[in-house]
């Protein structure tokens, strides 16, 4: 029986390549696809809700090893992200 295992582990078709974890998940280029995928659909891209639709989205774009920050994903992808974020500046402090 291990003889049958090692022929099909062995056939190419049926053999995974490994991958780090960071490239089973997540790439620039993944992300960006993403959240323009998103933002073709209408989903609402302000942080708070993504972490809601999805979390592991947010959580990569925001690593060191990626964008750094959910602004500079959506930034990256030719958004404007004061279109994208809910808070607004309501006020301002008086001179």
């Amino acid at each position: 029986m291990n003889e049958q295992i090692t022929e099909v582990s062995n056939t190419p078709h049926l053999t995974r390549t490994r991958r780090t974890r960071a490239q089973r998940i997540w790439s620039r280029d993944r992300l960006m696809a993403r959240i323009l995928e998103l933002h073709a659909s209408g989903i609402d891209l302000s942080p708070t809700s993504i972490q809601q639709i999805d979390s592991a989205l947010f959580s990569s774009a925001r690593s060191g090893s990626h964008f750094g920050s959910w602004r500079a994903a959506i930034e990256a992808c030719g958004l404007d992200y004061a279109d994208i974020k809910r808070v607004q500046k309501l006020w301002s402090h008086a001179s």
